[in-house]
């Protein structure tokens, strides 16, 4: 147990705008996670964690996504992380028998990628050594991923570019890593890759993320109401029906439409059918 500390950390990353959304994470980590061998820390800006054993790494105000992460990794001293982020809204039990074998595994062949939750768009290649898939960096485009994965901390920082956002840190971070000479590998998904929380991997959360543009997920506030998991809804918003077909299922066609009519109701009646409520 003792041992499992030093090796690796959870590093879950946030900021203060998202302090509302720790209280439900942390609940749900605790649920399903209750006996978490490994020290947690999160990664905030000036607020700190106050309800639950976990300790806050403080960059600062005014440091982007990845400055404030690189400054986070160099504050520890572990070999591994376990990368997550607050709105990854665990729902199913933590497999810890499952990470401490990648974990070994990453010892012993000294592997620098294992991504926990399989978010891969291409086929991944089969290996005979050892139960985890390899992802084909010529077709994946992104290599690079912040769902859950075990990262040696010393790799993560050598992909991580100044001054990037999280969605900067994916894209140029997965060119950076097509250069390398590192392999990136995968946990094998179970489940259609648009209901990867349906299946059962080391770390199962609701798909993708909890919060999307600011607002909660419809998914997150039903399976928060059935749960007894309290969610401000006045801090954050939720999304609306709308809003959720205009992001994830509605053609290119469809989201020209959507913007046409809210444009005009917004001059003519100053409505944003966006913003009805579920």
């Amino acid at each position: 147990m003792h041992d499992l500390k030093r090796k690796m950390a959870i590093v879950i990353m946030s900021c203060d705008a998202f302090s509302d959304v720790w209280d439900p994470f942390f609940t749900l980590f605790q649920r399903f996670w209750p006996e978490c061998p490994f020290e947690v820390y999160l990664i905030s800006e000036n607020k700190e964690v106050k309800n639950f054993p976990c300790k806050t790494i403080l960059p600062g105000l005014g440091k982007n996504w990845s400055d404030r992460l690189i400054y986070a990794l160099q504050q520890l001293e572990e070999k591994y992380v376990l990368f997550l982020q607050e709105d990854y809204f665990i729902n199913k039990p933590v497999d810890t028998k499952w990470i401490t074998e990648i974990l070994l595994l990453c010892e012993k062949k000294d592997l620098v990628n294992v991504r926990l939750y399989p978010t891969i768009t291409s086929e991944l290649i089969k290996l005979a050594e050892f139960p985890l898939g390899r992802i084909d960096k010529e077709k994946e485009q992104y290599v690079v991923c912040t769902q859950a994965t075990i990262w040696s901390r010393e790799f993560m920082l050598s992909i991580l570019g100044h001054n990037e956002s999280v969605w900067d840190v994916e894209r140029n971070g997965s060119l950076r890593a097509k250069e390398m000479p590192h392999e990136f590998y995968s946990v094998y998904p179970t489940t259609d890759p648009d209901k990867l929380d349906e299946g059962y991997y080391p770390v199962t959360y609701l798909f993708l993320t909890s919060v999307t543009r600011g607002k909660w997920t419809m998914k997150t506030v039903k399976y928060c109401r059935q749960n007894g998991i309290f969610l401000n809804m006045e801090l954050r918003k939720a999304n609306s029906y709308i809003d959720e077909f205009y992001m994830n299922r509605a053609p290119l066609w469809a989201r020209h439409v959507i913007d046409f009519v809210n444009h005009r109701l917004k001059l003519l009646f100053g409505i944003n059918i966006r913003e009805y409520p579920i």
